[in-house]
Formats: C-alpha cells, sequence, structure tokens
C-alpha cells in the first residue's frame, strides 16, 4: 500500500526527472480502493515492477492510475505469484491498467496507465493490460514509440463478467504477444473491449481468442488504422470471430470485429495462411451451435482485392 496508494484519500508521488526504478508488492504504484492512488513521472527512462494489484489498478469506487511523461519506460508485474489457472511458467497479476471487483457482492473501480512517449515495454501476467472484471474499467494508452506488450491469459484489452477493458496505441512499430486465451481484444462473458492502434508496421501474435473475439454476450473490436501489419494465431476462433454454445444456451449473440485501414497485411492461423481470409476485403463468421445462431465475427481489411 504505497508508492501512490489511495484508501479512503488521496495518494500521490510525483517524481520530477531522472532515470528511476519503483519496487513495491501488493496494491501499489497507482492503485486505490475507496479513494485514488496516483504515480506521476515527468521525464526519465523509468522501471515500474511491482506483485500484485498494481501499476494503474482500481478495485471498488478506486481509481488507479500512472501517467509517464516521457523516457523508454519498462512496466512489469510478473513471477510473484502463481497462475490461479495451474498454468506452469504464467504469473498471476491483477496489474497495469485494470480494475477489478467482487462477483456479485461489489463492483470494480477504474484502472490507468498513460504513456505519452518512449519505446516502452510491458510485461504482464494473468489479468492485466486494460482490462476489466466485473464493471471495471481498465485502460491503458500509449501515445507514443516503439513499443512492446506482452500479457498471458486475460491480458491486452480484455475483460471477463461484466467488465470493460481498452488499449490504444498512437503510433510507432508495435509489437502485441498473448501467451494464452482471452487476449488482443478477445473478451469472455458479458464485456466490451477495444485494441485501438493508430498507425504503424505492427505485429500481432496470439493463441485463442484473440484479435477480435467475442463470446458469451460480448462485444470485442481490434482496429488498426495504418501500416503493414502481421497478424498470427494458433487457433479457430480468432481474428473477427464471435459466438460460444453458452450464447445458444442464453439465446444471445457475441459479435467480434478486426478493421484493419490500409497497408500490406497478412493473416496466419498456425503460421499458415487463415483460410477464407484471401482475396476478399471482407471475411464474415457466423458462430453456431446446434443450428443456432450465437454470433457474428467480420474481418475487414480496406486493402484486400473485393471479390
Amino acid at each position: 500500500m504505497s508508492q501512490g496508494f489511495g484508501m479512503y484519500g488521496v495518494g500521490l508521488l510525483v517524481d520530477v526527472e531522472g532515470d528511476d526504478e519503483y519496487s513495491a508488492g501488493e496494491m501499489v504504484q497507482g492503485a486505490a480502493l475507496f479513494g485514488q492512488g496516483i504515480l506521476a513521472d515527468l521525464e526519465g527512462a523509468d522501471k515500474y515492477k511491482a506483485k500484485l494489484y498494481a501499476l494503474g489498478f482500481g478495485m471498488t469506487k478506486g481509481m488507479g492510475l500512472i501517467a509517464d511523461a516521457k523516457g523508454k519506460d519498462s512496466y512489469s508485474v510478473t513471477g510473484a505469484y502463481p497462475s490461479t489457472y495451474g498454468t506452469k511458467g504464467e504469473w498471476h497479476a491483477m496489474s497495469m491498467g485494470f480494475a477489478l471487483g467482487f462477483r456479485i457482492f461489489a463492483a470494480a473501480g477504474i484502472g490507468i496507465i498513460t504513456d505519452f512517449e518512449g519505446d516502452d515495454t510491458y510485461t504482464c501476467g494473468e489479468f492485466g493490460l486494460g482490462g476489466g472484471y466485473f464493471y471495471g474499467l481498465g485502460i491503458v494508452h500509449d501515445r507514443g514509440g516503439n513499443d512492446k506488450y506482452a500479457a498471458s491469459r486475460y491480458g491486452l484489452a480484455t475483460s471477463a463478467h461484466m467488465g470493460l477493458g481498452c488499449v490504444m496505441d498512437d503510433k510507432g512499430d508495435d509489437a502485441y504477444f498473448g501467451r494464452s486465451v482471452a487476449n488482443q481484444a478477445g473478451v469472455w462473458d458479458l464485456g466490451i473491449v477495444a485494441l485501438i492502434d493508430g498507425a504503424g508496421n505492427d505485429m500481432y501474435t496470439g493463441t485463442g481468442l484473440c484479435q477480435g473475439s467475442a463470446t458469451i454476450t460480448s462485444f470485442a473490436a481490434l482496429v488498426d488504422a495504418g501500416g503493414d501489419d502481421v497478424f498470427k494465431a494458433t487457433k479457430s476462433n480468432v481474428q473477427g470471430w464471435g459466438g460460444h454454445k453458452q450464447d445458444a444456451d442464453r439465446g444471445t449473440h457475441s459479435f467480434g470485429f478486426l478493421l484493419n485501414f490500409g497497408g500490406s497485411d497478412k493473416y496466419l492461423i498456425n503460421d499458415e495462411p487463415a483460410p477464407d481470409r484471401g482475396e476478399d476485403d471482407v471475411f464474415v463468421h457466423t458462430g453456431k451451435h446446434k443450428d443456432k445462431v450465437t454470433g457474428y465475427g467480420i474481418l475487414w481489411d480496406t486493402k484486400k482485392k473485393y471479390r
């Protein structure tokens, strides 16, 4: 509960200049519960490292914020608490522009990271990097630089159980790497998520339920506004996918979108050209389960030749 932590009040840490290193445990570095927690760094190549509930994190009625004005920065929450799913080599995080609520009992707050410039690196475990859980809103906004993002299950513009998650990167040649499912605008159960990249030649690497994919009464969108981009995944429910068997049980629909504007782009599944993404500018997927429509997915690339 330090380095810009707020509970029933406001916790504020401001660093004006220098290359700084922030290292702490839990509920730290722009974290809040029934209050506001703010960490603002105005200049320098900085390193942020924590264990859990950190780096722009908001619990119930809390708003946590990290604002970094300039410099080549690194953000890391991993290696402390093992995966709650029992995944070997993965770590629990609940951090980095993330908001957490207690299901049934209490809604979440707001968690934000905003970085204004520099070539930055974001490394997160499970649940993090622009995500929300149970009425939480998580945002990561990087305004410039060639940035690298890596996260595990429920990471990189994601949500679960009535959550909202968003990652925005305004410009630069960026790389997004997801080590597990529900990643890169992948959403599960009554959520709304978006990953928006403004400009640059970008690389997206994921597994399943990623790159604009939505399940169980949800909405997901990955929007890339320009550049020569590569989208790689290893499963079929990716790159503009909507629907799940639970949508059929509920009588609901899910909607997933991958919208790509400009550039010469590639779409790969298991390192092979993605089926049905050839020369069409629009690929439409209709999710079905036992003859019931469960959702819709759309991949729209404005530079593809319409057939």
